[in-house]
C-alpha cells in the first residue's frame, strides 16, 4: 500500500480566481483529503459595515467581488427591504433578475474559458472569452457599467431600460442562444476534453 503524499496548490494559481491554498493528500491515484486554506484577501468588510449606514454599506458590499457584485448587493438589499418592509415593483424585480442572469452567464463563461485553456484548448477558450464580451456589453447597456455597477438599490434598481436598449439586448441574446448551443456540443463532444476530465475528481461515498 502506497504512503500518503502531500501536494500544495496555491495560494496563487492561474486556475484560481482568488488566492486560495489547497493542501491535497494523495495516496497513489486517490485523493484522500483536501484541506482548504482561505483568508489571503481578508479586507475587514464585516467590520466596515458595522460602523456605516445601510446605504453607505451598500457601496462596500458591492465591492466584495467586482466580477459578481450584483448577487452580493441583491442579497444585502433584500435583507434591508425585509427589515424595513419595503415592497419592490415587479418591473424592478424583473430587471434585477436580468442583471443576475447576465452575471451568472459571464461567470460561467469565464470559468469554462479558463478550463479550456488549462486542458490545452486555447482556440475554444479565446472564442468563449470573445462571446463573453457580448454579455459584458449587455451588462453595460443594462446597468451603466461592465464591472462595478451599484445597480441594485433598496426598493428597486437605479436604471430603467428603454425600447432601444431592449431591442439591442434581444438581438444579442438571440445570437448568444445559438452560441451556447454550439459551446455545449463543443464541450460535450471534444475528445481531448473528455479524456482530460472524465473520471477525474470522482467523489466516493
Amino acid at each position: 500500500m502506497s504512503s500518503t503524499v502531500e501536494m500544495f496548490v496555491g495560494p496563487h494559481n492561474t486556475a484560481f480566481h482568488e488566492p486560495v491554498m489547497l493542501r491535497i493528500h494523495v495516496r497513489g491515484e486517490e485523493v484522500s483529503r483536501v484541506d482548504v486554506v482561505v483568508g489571503y484577501s481578508h479586507r475587514g468588510i464585516e467590520k466596515l459595515v458595522e460602523s456605516n449606514t445601510f446605504i453607505k454599506s451598500l457601496y462596500i458590499i458591492s465591492r466584495v467581488c467586482g466580477m459578481c457584485n450584483v448577487v452580493h448587493t441583491t442579497c444585502y438589499v433584500q435583507a434591508i427591504e425585509k427589515i424595513e418592509g419595503v415592497e419592490v415593483p415587479e418591473r424592478a424585480l424583473a430587471l434585477r433578475t436580468l442583471a443576475l442572469e447576465l452575471e451568472r452567464m459571464h461567470s460561467h463563461m469565464i470559468s469554462l474559458a479558463i478550463m479550456a485553456e488549462i486542458v490545452g484548448l486555447e482556440n475554444l477558450s479565446i472564442s468563449m472569452i470573445k462571446d463573453r464580451e457580448r454579455v459584458m456589453y449587455m451588462r453595460e447597456l443594462l446597468m451603466g457599467n461592465r464591472i462595478i455597477s451599484d445597480y441594485v438599490w433598496p426598493g428597486g434598481v437605479r436604471r430603467n431600460v428603454d425600447d432601444i436598449t431592449r431591442e439591442k439586448m434581444l438581438k444579442l441574446l438571440e445570437y448568444l442562444e445559438q452560441r451556447v448551443r454550439w459551446y455545449r456540443r463543443a464541450y460535450e463532444e471534444n475528445q481531448l476534453l473528455r479524456k482530460r476530465l472524465e473520471g477525474v475528481g470522482r467523489l466516493s461515498p
